[in-house]
């Protein structure tokens, strides 16, 4: 059975984010690396729940080990002006299959983020998630700043200004 790979971004006393590199999107946020590695199998079978929903194919085992290959110590993208980190692993050129692959992913991603955000009253998006330190307006802003920066590794650039967190979202793709 190949194990799955994992990526740790560890701010130590403050928290561990940590990744599995098979199942692009697949992370969990801990105290640090031990918590980490606990609740990695719970997001593994969710994120291949969640695969399997969007007919996104199977990748790896159930029962797979799980292997630490790279800790980055001082990234905090949990932060608002967090940065995260950029593991030896993102070093290296994608085939175009890969490429497509990723993509199919994140429109399945994308699509399920747009519909939850479309569900939220809009009179919520300035209420802080239960559970969680910020507001639905804020965490979209951030994906869209993160789409906005990816877009801007591949050569395309990308001017969106839009506040209006759902419009920003579709802006940034359009750019």
């Amino acid at each position: 059975i190949a194990p799955y790979n994992i990526y740790f971004e560890v701010a130590p006393g403050e928290a561990c984010a940590a990744h599995v590199a098979e199942l692009p999107g697949c992370h969990v946020l801990a105290i640090d690396e031990s918590d980490a590695l606990a609740r990695l199998p719970e997001a593994i079978e969710r994120h291949r729940a969640w695969r399997e929903k969007h007919g996104l194919p199977r990748v790896g085992d159930t029962e797979a080990p799980l292997i630490v290959r790279q800790s980055v110590f001082g990234a905090r993208p949990w932060r608002v002006t967090g940065a995260s980190a950029l593991f030896s692993i993102d070093r290296r050129l994608l085939t175009d299959q890969e490429v497509d692959a990723h993509l199919r992913l994140l429109a399945s991603a994308r699509a399920d983020l747009l519909r939850a955000a479309h569900a939220i009253p809009r009179g919520a998006f300035d209420e802080v998630i239960p559970g969680d330190n910020r507001t639905p307006r804020e965490v979209l802003i951030h994906t869209a700043d993160t789409e906005e920066w990816l877009v801007s590794r591949v050569g395309r650039g990308v001017t969106a200004l839009e506040l209006d967190p759902l419009r920003r979202l579709v802006d940034v793709r359009a750019c």
